[in-house]
């Protein structure tokens, strides 16, 4: 009995559960004892139980060194398959064969750590009275030669989207203490947990007494910023909210900031867009942390950590020491910040008691990531959520994923960093695909000093899953370890969550064989065998910019899953990045940024001989490289929504043109007899022509219509395309697609640009359906069907619109997974659109929240889709509820549905306080008073004049001096700058109301008895919204209207 109990540890589990109950002498010893055996087990595991877990799970990551000849590996020199055998046995002598053969147990995938740290997210196992634990293994001062750590298994880490909870079995609001303590650097140091603390040496105000730091932190990090220590201090204080408070001010068990509190808290303190909370509720808990989601009426999507530790009336440390576990964390991920890399904070907000030198409350929000690698992986094996969420496993997205882990400990390490934690729960990926890290609890800063063979760190924890047996042991015994050896550790585990990730989706099917299938697979192995991160991660940064080819198919999985945003990232890892920034993405983002349009209407196009001057070696290189091409479309593809601040599409920009243009002309008429830009197009030899289109190998020529599609608004060029084109297709199948593309294209500029009343374009649009439906173009398809919509909304027949739709069974359409892309989401906005118009509400709400539901699921509640169909839910439910009081909780979630779609656009902001008016008075009126952001984007007419109108326009109140600066604005402005304002304003049809609305108050009469002319404002109630999406029809009349005022105006009547 003695042996056996000896042999398992139940003998030392024992003895430390009597010393407990001598120390606390608590009122129930036996049920005492009894929850402290319960909370130790995991501890204290018998070797042959270890040994039965491995025998029993088979499917555990094993990396295989026998000479089987199926075991290959894909050989990214030769870009063939080679015997894995060849490359086996050099890294199994520095790395233990057992370690890499080790099971993946669930339960010890959680973070285990000396004590509770507030900054772990996720669960935390804390091990107390460590110096007992060493002391009774008696571990050997051999560094190197460390005996085998025996696995134990934990309370498991589980994540969960939603309202769920959890909490692991040690988390306890007590707060526990060892004999060894470490600094945030892992420097060991000797002092007893028990002594109080002088929090003046850790504190550190600066900036004039506004900003709170700490001065270890701030001291190691000082080298990193040698060359600029103003950036330093800048950093720290990004993002702090800090309020001088008395700590007496609040009762113990107040420093709690639970889910209510935590939304009274931040309406008062924060100052950035956090204080108008919808919903707070709890997702994750740890040893001294809670983080919760934040709902709130702005649209980035955040998390909030804070603590859960209660204060002790008689020894506040505990609760400083979490606050101070707080602070680092989130000081480090401020001065390490990387978009590429790691999670921003958002805001961090502090009470703080200088006088004391005592922080009374906390908390920090962070930007909120999609979801972990983990949780990828999970619905990559639920075929049900992998429907849902549209999330296929591909080899090529996993390689993608490791490229970036490498690419963040790689970061980590050239900061001289130590990350500590690496594992698939921790490697957080974000909507445009970006893999981040948040979790830096138990990581710390290296000191630059010390030698990188020099033994000078102790572990502040680990994840036993993800950490080597002698990382553990170092662990568990409190020795000392170098920065080589940190850094082998972040290796290692970087090397563990590889295998976890490859064992966990070996099973799955996947459609078709792919050339990468091995690829992750030969990263993990090149990871085993090298000497550093490092050179992995060059090997393969070098390996995607030769691969042309995976670029493309990842490229096309993205489109595929209608993840636009990550088409740019993605484009970081080809060989033509530097191409892609420079001629695509910096133009678009100057663009964007510019005060003053750079566009002049009649002049948007290249003539022959600019094109000609602006080639170059490297576009004649280009422009025949049809890889290059396409990406260089799917860049423009997931960019061609984007608007200028006039409203104009950027890809009809002349700057872009210009950039692009040159690598998209059809500059091959010796193979293929056509030769073509933005505004010529001709076909040089017919017989080759014909041959061309014969042959089906148009590629070329698809990627010149799509360009054409996105930037040329000339109908009589693209009428001449489709002449010349017409002479050589002859019927050929092969160019019936290319043709009925150039016909939609004409059909919407002559809707868009040259409008006539007289003119059934719906009658042209329900000509081109049925084509489109025998050829098969759902995409154009669905389009289509939206201008067909858009015309009937113009002629304001929306039940005549709407049973044309329902013909072509629009609704099940609209539903379909491929229709999810930008355009048939804006079919969709049609369809919902002309059922308020033809007050359908209630099917209108039905159409539109069965129709939110799947946009969230796709790409969350912040993107551009999601928030305009939140609107047209809200305007939906609004309109059909006709009792406020019946039916308070649905207007109650009308509003905050409403609150989100303002933040889409301007547009959506002046459509939202025109609903505001008719639904809900009070707050329309209070938001009058405070008018938002959104009314920024024109030189001219800026957010000053925007208020002005707004109020003016609805508020009777107002008279014409309070006007009167908008009106001298107008009519001070030459003529260019008119015209260039007119067609912005007319460009935007809630826009156009508005300024058509603001102009039509003032009129003018005769005073009876002195017969003189009087200016008046007669406010317009009852206008009716004109709705044109026409800007040649919109200019006429408010032109007419600009023109009318313009008389009032000269003659003075405004003063």
């Amino acid at each position: 009995m003695q042996l056996y109990l000896s042999q398992s540890g139940v003998d030392q589990l024992i003895k430390d559960a009597l010393k407990e109950v001598a120390l606390k002498k608590p009122s129930d010893p036996i049920t005492f004892m009894a929850e402290y055996l319960q909370s130790k087990a995991h501890l204290f595991q018998p070797r042959h139980t270890i040994n039965s877990q491995e025998n029993q799970i088979s499917q555990t990551a094993q990396i295989k060194n026998g000479n089987s000849n199926e075991s290959q590996h894909f050989n990214l020199d030769q870009m063939t398959v080679k015997p894995q055998k060849e490359r086996k046995s050099q890294t199994l002598k520095e790395i233990p064969k057992q370690d890499l053969e080790r099971p993946f147990i669930e339960q010890e995938t959680i973070t285990v750590t000396l004590k509770p740290l507030a900054g772990v997210i996720g669960q935390q196992v804390q091990i107390e009275h460590l110096q007992e634990i060493v002391e009774a293994q008696e571990p050997e001062d051999d560094d190197e030669d460390f005996d085998e750590f025996e696995q134990t298994a934990k309370p498991g880490a589980v994540i969960f989207q939603g309202k769920s909870q959890y909490e692991t079995l040690a988390s306890k609001n007590s707060y526990m203490t060892t004999n060894i303590a470490t600094n945030l650097n892992g420097l060991s140091q000797n002092s007893s947990m028990s002594e109080k603390k002088d929090y003046s040496q850790l504190y550190m105000m600066i900036q004039n007494n506004k900003i709170l730091t700490l001065k270890d932190i701030i001291e190691q990090f000082k080298d990193d910023f040698n060359h600029n220590p103003e950036q330093l201090y800048e950093l720290a204080s990004f993002n702090q909210t800090i309020t001088q408070v008395r700590y007496d001010s609040y009762c113990n068990d107040e420093r709690i900031l639970l889910a209510v509190a935590l939304e009274q808290y931040l309406s008062i303190r924060s100052q950035k867009q956090y204080q108008k909370v919808i919903e707070i509720y709890e997702i994750a808990r740890g040893g001294e942390a809670i983080v919760y989601r934040l709902e709130h009426q702005d649209i980035d999507e955040v998390v909030i950590k804070t603590n859960k530790i209660q204060d002790q009336q008689t020894n506040h440390q505990a609760l400083q020491d979490a606050f101070v576990d707080f602070m680092r964390e989130t000081l480090q991920l401020k001065l390490l910040q990387n978009e590429n890399y790691i999670a921003e904070v958002r805001e961090e907000i502090i009470e703080y008691d200088q006088s004391r030198n005592m922080i009374s409350r906390y908390c920090v929000i962070v930007e909120r990531a999609q979801r972990s690698l983990h949780d990828l992986l999970q619905i990559w094996k639920n075929p049900e959520k992998s429907e849902k969420y549209l999330e296929a496993y591909t080899p090529e997205k996993l390689a993608y994923f490791f490229f970036q882990s490498l690419s963040i400990i790689n970061y980590l390490h050239s900061k001289n960093f130590y990350y500590g934690d690496m594992k698939p729960q921790n490697l957080l990926i974000f909507r445009d695909q970006r893999v981040k890290v948040g979790d830096l609890g138990i990581s710390f800063k290296l000191d630059s000093k010390i030698k990188s063979g020099q033994k000078a760190y102790q572990l502040k924890g680990l994840s036993k899953a993800f950490a080597s047996q002698s990382t553990m042991q170092a662990f568990i015994a409190g020795k000392l370890l170098s920065k080589d050896q940190l850094f082998e550790a972040d290796k290692f585990s970087l090397i563990r969550t590889f295998q976890y990730c490859i064992e966990d989706v070996k099973k799955l099917k996947i459609n078709q064989q792919s050339k990468y299938s091995q690829l992750p697979q030969q990263m993990l192995e090149d990871l085993i065998q090298s000497e550093s991160i490092s050179s992995v991660h060059q090997k393969y940064q070098n390996y995607f910019r030769e691969e042309d080819e995976f670029i493309q198919i990842l490229f096309q999985q993205m489109k595929n899953e209608f993840k636009k945003e990550a088409i740019e990232v993605v484009s970081k890892i080809s060989r033509y990045s530097e191409i892609f920034e420079t001629k695509v993405f910096k133009i678009i983002r100057s663009i964007s940024e510019k005060s003053r349009s750079q566009v002049n209407q009649s002049q948007n196009y290249l003539t022959v001989d600019q094109i000609i001057t602006n080639s170059s070696d490297e576009q004649s290189d280009l422009v025949n490289n049809i890889q290059f091409r396409q990406q260089l479309l799917d860049i423009l593809e997931s960019q061609k929504n984007l608007k200028d601040h006039l409203g104009y599409p950027i890809l009809q920009n002349m700057e872009i043109i210009a950039s692009i243009g040159p690598y998209l002309q059809m500059d091959s008429s010796q193979l293929n007899g056509i030769i073509g830009g933005n505004d010529f197009f001709e076909i040089t030899d017919i017989e080759l022509a014909q041959n061309y289109f014969q042959e089906q190998n148009t590629q070329a020529f698809d990627q010149y219509i799509k360009w054409i599609e996105y930037s040329v608004t000339d109908k009589n060029f693209i009428e001449n395309i489709m002449k010349q084109f017409g002479s050589i297709m002859q019927d050929q199948e092969a160019g019936a697609q290319f043709f009925i593309r150039l016909v939609v294209r004409i059909s919407i500029i002559e809707l868009e640009n040259e409008y006539d009343e007289s003119v059934s374009y719906q009658d042209n649009f329900a000509r081109i359906y049925p084509a489109l439906s025998e050829l098969n173009m759902t995409e154009l398809e669905a389009k289509v069907l939206g201008y067909i919509g858009k015309c009937y909304i113009i002629e304001q027949q929306p039940e005549i619109g709407l049973q044309y739709l329902k013909e072509f069974e629009i609704s099940k359409k609209i539903k379909l997974e491929k229709f999810f892309s930008d355009d048939n989401v804006e079919t969709a906005e049609i369809y919902i659109n002309l059922l308020i118009e033809a007050g359908m509400y209630d099917e209108a709400q039905s159409e539109a929240d069965a129709y939110l539901i799947r946009l969230r699921d796709l790409f969350g509640d912040t993107s551009k889709q999601t928030l305009l169909f939140y609107g047209l839910l809200a305007q939906s439910m609004l309109l059909s509820i006709k009792d406020k009081n019946n039916r308070a909780g649905e207007f109650k979630q009308a509003q905050v549905f409403l609150h989100k779609f303002k933040h889409t656009s301007r547009e959506a902001y002046i459509k939202y306080l025109k609903i505001l008016k008719l639904h809900d008075s009070k707050t329309f009126r209070q938001e009058l008073d405070s008018l938002s952001h959104y009314l920024h984007g024109h030189p001219i007419l800026g957010a000053q004049e925007f208020r002005v109108i707004l109020k003016h326009t609805h508020m009777k109140q107002t008279n014409h001096f309070i006007s009167r600066p908008v009106i001298d604005l107008f009519y001070s402005l030459e003529k260019e700058e008119m015209n260039e304002l007119l067609f912005w304003i007319c460009n935007q049809n809630e826009l156009f109301n508005l300024i058509l609305r603001f102009m039509k108050t003032f009129t003018t009469k005769v005073n009876e008895k002195d017969g003189k002319e009087y200016l008046t404002l007669v406010h317009q109630d009852i206008h009716k919204d004109i709705k044109s999406y026409n800007q040649k029809h919109n200019l006429q009349l408010l032109g007419e209207e600009f023109t009318r005022v313009k008389l009032i105006y000269d003659k003075n009547l405004f003063y």
